[in-house]
């Protein structure tokens, strides 16, 4: 839109509302400004309409890179692990994709939303254990994962819930005082997050409890729990 068209926008729309700025010099600049600043949210609100209706459409599909910053945790307490059960910090690289499977669900209910598949991949580390040596990784891949997106009351911020399954391979059998007994093991997820619908730069916030174990395949089967805060993008 060029300068004149929205100069004559916004005359016409003062016009109409009754407050024409013709024989006051200084009402006109005022009247622009307010009417500008109008148009302006009209068209944020518009926006981000259009980015929440364009990712809740049926086979819409979703890539994202999250970075996460997590550590290790008690839970529930291990009482057959050696003491003191040490907790460690990890950094955790993440690259995902998603489609949704069901377009907006269960329209008429309190809780309306879509279903997305998803599928990722990832990397982590730990970053405080400095006496070990060797570089202690998990490799990650989950391609059974379900994310449920409720369909915001808002234009600006709306919730996800995760859950799903996976594997990896991982060296961090002896990290935290007990053993996960194999390279490969099994992971499970749960989590929750805030996603930001900004056409220009969307994001979210998410937390995950994310569980490493055998899953029974091996003795022992202690297991490894994890908090995991992460600031994922789309791309």
């Amino acid at each position: 839109m060029n300068a004149a068209m929205r100069y004559n926008i916004q005359d016409l729309l003062a016009d109409f509302l009754g407050i024409s700025s013709r024989g006051n010099p200084y009402r006109k600049p005022i009247m622009r400004i307010m009417v500008a600043t109008i148009i302006t949210s009209m068209t944020a609100t518009f926006s981000y309409a259009d980015s929440i209706i364009d990712k809740f459409e049926l086979d819409k599909t979703l890539t994202n890179f999250h970075l996460g910053f997590g550590q290790t945790a008690d839970i529930p307490r291990c009482t057959n692990c050696p003491q003191p059960r040490k907790s460690h910090r990890f950094i955790s690289l993440i690259a995902a994709y998603e489609r949704n499977l069901t377009g907006i669900y269960a329209q008429d209910s309190t809780w309306p939303g879509a279903v997305f598949w998803r599928m990722e991949g990832g990397l982590a580390s730990i970053t405080d254990d400095h006496a070990s040596a060797e570089s202690p990784y998990l490799i990650n891949f989950s391609p059974f994962m379900i994310q449920y997106r409720l369909l915001p009351a808002s234009n600006h911020w709306g919730v996800k819930l995760l859950g799903g399954l996976g594997f990896a391979s991982t060296n961090w059998k002896d990290y935290g005082g007990q053993p996960l007994n194999s390279t490969s093991q099994f992971l499970i997820h749960l989590g929750l997050g805030m996603e930001s619908y900004q056409d220009n730069a969307p994001f979210s916030i998410d937390y995950r409890l994310l569980h490493i174990s055998n899953g029974g395949s091996g003795d022992p089967n202690i297991g490894i729990n994890a908090h995991l805060l992460s600031l994922s993008f789309d791309f």
